[in-house]
């Protein structure tokens, strides 16, 4: 619950961080219920920073729970006041970034990727007074206010790539993680896939049509089953980790449409059974592992998984 103490808490720290991005208290919008407090903060070409914050408590104390409503922000768990400014003045300089980024591109730059990512441009009127866009990436970049310096467009393409630093050029992120994903599919998951399928390989049983004392009628029908057994597994963790669910979904799509069949294929002509196929589609241990692999890969590339575990049930 949002107390009078807590809200007034917050509010503070909102200032706060709008103060060090340059911003009035014009820029800002605050109001609250007894469970959320929503922040607005406005730069002055409209663009929007809302942010739901939330309180709980967990095995540690109390917590502060800060999410960016727009989907594209991160999900963070902060326990002290200077956790929550850094927190939100990173995810907002990182929007700003993002945001001159598509600017400069929609203004004849171009992202150049190769060992250092750097951004150039070629402009036709370098002597012409700097566009307000060129202005508004610049304050984007440096936190400055560039607005009554005389800048010319060429010196401001000139500052803007001194100041632009090392950025990815959208898209380049996306690809890079679908890679990196492929890459531990086979250097982390593929490994422990091929212990537990040799395991379940040696759990074999069989059933078939049998008498009232349980004895299998000779000539009757037979079935073949390996491993512990069906089920379901799942990774259980706060959703309003909104980050995390993406890379959970995104691991397991790539590993179902681009690695489940191949794999299945090669365990059924290895252990020469087609019934390994389903092993790897339904078995309760190597649901959990699948599972457990994307869980450890969100933690290895820096998201915070805090809480999360795997979860699972028989069928």
């Amino acid at each position: 619950m949002l107390t009078s103490f807590l809200k007034n808490w917050i509010a503070d720290i909102v200032g706060t961080v709008a103060k060090g991005l340059g911003l009035t208290k014009d820029n800002v919008k605050m109001q609250a219920d007894d469970k959320v407090f929503e922040a607005t903060i406005t730069f002055n070409n409209g663009t929007e920073y809302v942010y739901y914050i939330s309180t709980g408590e967990d095995e540690n104390g109390q917590v502060v729970f800060i999410d960016r409503i727009d989907g594209k922000g991160s999900t963070k768990e902060c326990r002290s006041k200077s956790e929550m400014i850094d927190f939100l003045t990173t995810d907002i300089n990182t929007g700003l970034v993002a945001e001159a980024t598509e600017i400069l591109e929609q203004q004849g730059y171009r992202v150049v990727l190769n060992e250092s990512t750097q951004i150039d441009e070629a402009i036709n009127n370098p002597d012409e007074p700097a566009s307000k866009k060129q202005l508004w990436a610049l304050f984007c970049i440096t936190k400055q206010d560039w607005r009554g310096k005389n800048l010319t467009k060429g010196e401001a393409s000139e500052l803007i790539q001194k100041y632009s630093g090392e950025k990815p050029k959208a898209g380049a992120t996306a690809k890079s993680l679908d890679s990196k994903i492929k890459e531990d599919i086979m250097n982390n998951l593929k490994p422990k896939l091929d212990k537990q399928m040799a395991k379940a390989f040696g759990l074999q049983s069989v059933v078939g049509d049998a008498d009232l004392e349980g004895n299998l009628i000779p000539g009757g029908k037979r079935y073949k089953f390996f491993g512990s057994g069906c089920g379901w597994a799942w990774v259980k963790y706060d959703k309003r980790n909104k980050k995390l669910g993406e890379i959970l979904d995104k691991y397991d799509d790539i590993y179902r449409h681009g690695y489940f069949e191949k794999f299945a294929n090669e365990y059924i002509k290895k252990f020469k059974e087609r019934e390994m196929g389903a092993v790897l589609s339904q078995d309760i241990d190597i649901k959990c592992i699948i599972k457990q692999a994307a869980l450890d890969f969100a933690e290895s590339i820096g998201i915070n998984v805090k809480g999360a575990y795997v979860n699972s049930r028989l069928d």
